[in-house]
């Protein structure tokens, strides 16, 4: 934004006070036009302040009391449009107007829950925006002395965030108007009566402004000398204050720095016609038309590529599925081939571990007899062992047959008889029975 295509421009019901400069640090061209704020007035005196501009893009325009005011109000949450067409409804008892026509309301919520509002007569904002039409004027914006104070002081704010601060302009003849801002946002104004003495200043930052002033940074916009004066006298007092040099002479008007104080800054919140709100609405709706449409396009075009990929994914694992069909159904041949074949071993083992063990336990029986045993019965039942026979010492057949593993439970089944044969040789005959001994199933084979 070039300085050359910028305006400001205040009202205060009196005056029209235009200012401009044609280099960004040139000095400031201005102009002061009789004014009484009315529809006709406003019309006239833009009319004359045209005449001096060229190449305008960027007007700001600046509403000073009586003919704009601003408040702090205490309502409940609800949607910004509904607090400001109950305002416009009942406008007459939150501010005094400079006369009984309608007012326009703009709000704004700000950090403590309250409501920044901003009144002015509907038919200037109307007269300001048919105005700059006419002239060509594209980018209008209009606001309160205290948010274009707010606007110019915030943007070269230096005190630690949600400090308080007060806000000064001063001409060449004293103090005129006085903005309190706390969190950047203009809680408390007031305008000065002439002839205002330091003392007065001092006063009203002291106890006009109340405890939200305490520890408060001044700072003094406008006439170098006479700004300079003030600040002293506020240091006197015991206050932080400071000069802001904004490029006016020492006897620039209130209008002329009120006007540069609208050009420095862009106001947080705006004064507009009905008409433009209403165009601004309409704006914004075709804006969130241009949005939802852009965002459900959006959503079918990704449709649309999740959809092609999705397809072309398919497309893959189909054909890799036939690609591996042959050698899948060879594996699983091969598999079902080897599942039959763990399936019989496990079959053979099983029987293997139950099979019965007759011939080699009655073969481990035979061959374990000491030399001289005959035997006369060999029976396997179930797991159940007969043995009789006859020999010279029973008590080695009783030994063997203990050490056999074939063979478990070794006992007499009946007494022993001994004979004499011819010779006097004695012989023994013996009866023992015993259990085969189950050898544990393993299991069979694991899959």
């Amino acid at each position: 934004m070039s300085a050359d295509h910028v305006v400001g421009i205040s009202l205060d019901g009196v005056t029209a006070t235009a200012v401009w400069r044609t280099r960004a640090t040139g000095p400031w061209q201005v102009v002061a036009v009789p004014c009484d704020g009315t529809p006709r007035g406003v019309v006239q005196a833009f009319a004359v302040i045209a005449t001096q501009l060229e190449n305008v893009v960027f007007v700001h325009v600046s509403l000073m009391r009586p003919l704009a005011d601003a408040r702090v109000l205490d309502f409940p949450p609800m949607a910004r449009s509904t607090l400001e067409a109950v305002l416009e409804r009942d406008w007459a008892r939150h501010v005094i107007g400079l006369w009984a026509t309608p007012h326009t309301a703009s709000v704004r919520r700000m950090q403590s829950g309250q409501w920044r509002s901003a009144f002015a007569p509907t038919e200037t904002l109307e007269a300001i925006a048919h105005a700059a039409a006419a002239h060509g004027w594209r980018d209008v914006t209009v606001c309160t002395g205290d948010d274009a104070i707010a606007a110019a002081t915030t943007a070269e704010r230096d005190d630690p965030p949600g400090a308080p601060r007060v806000a000064m302009v001063c001409d060449g003849d004293g103090p005129t108007d006085c903005v309190l801002l706390r969190g950047g946002d203009p809680v408390a104004g007031r305008r000065f009566l002439r002839p205002t003495s330091d003392a007065d200043v001092a006063a009203c930052v002291r106890e006009s402004m109340g405890d939200h002033a305490r520890g408060a940074t001044v700072v003094v916009i406008g006439s170098p000398s006479r700004s300079g004066d003030v600040v002293r006298a506020l240091a006197q007092a015991g206050h932080r204050a400071r000069a802001m040099d904004i490029g006016l002479a020492n006897d620039a008007s209130a209008g002329a720095i009120m006007a540069v104080v609208g050009a420095l800054g862009a106001p947080v919140l705006e004064l507009r016609a009905p008409a433009a709100r209403a165009a601004l609405g309409r704006r914004h709706s075709r804006v969130t038309a241009w949005l939802l449409g852009a965002a459900a396009l959006a959503l079918v075009i990704a449709f649309v590529i999740e959809r092609t990929a999705l397809r072309v994914a398919v497309t893959s694992v189909r054909a890799a599925r036939a690609d591996i069909a042959a050698p899948v159904q060879r594996a699983m041949v091969t598999r079902s081939d080897v599942l039959n074949a763990i399936d019989l071993a496990s079959t053979l083992a099983q029987r293997e571990a139950n099979a019965s063990r007759t011939a080699v336990v009655m073969a481990a029986i035979a061959t374990a007899l000491p030399p001289g045993t005959a035997l006369t019965t060999l029976s396997v039942s179930g797991d159940s062992v007969t043995i009789e026979g006859e020999g010279a010492r029973t008590a080695a057949v009783y030994g063997a047959l203990r050490a056999l593993p074939e063979v478990e439970q070794v006992r007499l089944a009946s007494p022993l008889r001994q004979e004499r044969l011819s010779g006097d040789a004695a012989i023994e005959r013996f009866s023992f029975s015993a259990r085969v001994h189950r050898v544990p199933a393993t299991g069979g084979v694991t899959r």
